[in-house]
């Protein structure tokens, strides 16, 4: 597990499968979250396609797929529904060395 810093979010890295996944919950209305890589050394294939899934606290959406997301620079930003969860998967990244 990895620390972001934020209370609705968790990450962690898987180090034979070079694969960033973050979680966040929104439990409120909709709203925009942007986050910043900049930590992890990422590959092209990376750049090109962070996948992602959706639940939502209707029932509408359990674990949807949904349109890959491209990374600008280091970061990316989506768009949560209200009461929603996101799942994030990001491959081709390499974690930095410990300090």
């Amino acid at each position: 597990m990895l620390d972001d810093g934020a209370d609705d979010t968790v990450a962690a890295y898987d180090t034979c499968h070079r694969k960033l996944v973050i979680v966040t919950v929104n439990a409120g209305p909709s709203q925009s979250v942007t986050y910043d890589l900049s930590r992890f050394a990422i590959s092209q294939k990376a750049r090109d396609k962070v996948d992602c899934w959706t639940s939502t606290g209707d029932g509408r959406q359990r674990y949807a797929s949904e349109p890959p997301v491209q990374l600008t620079g280091n970061q990316f930003t989506v768009t949560f529904p209200a009461n929603s969860v996101k799942t994030f998967e990001v491959f081709g990244v390499d974690r930095p060395q410990s300090r």
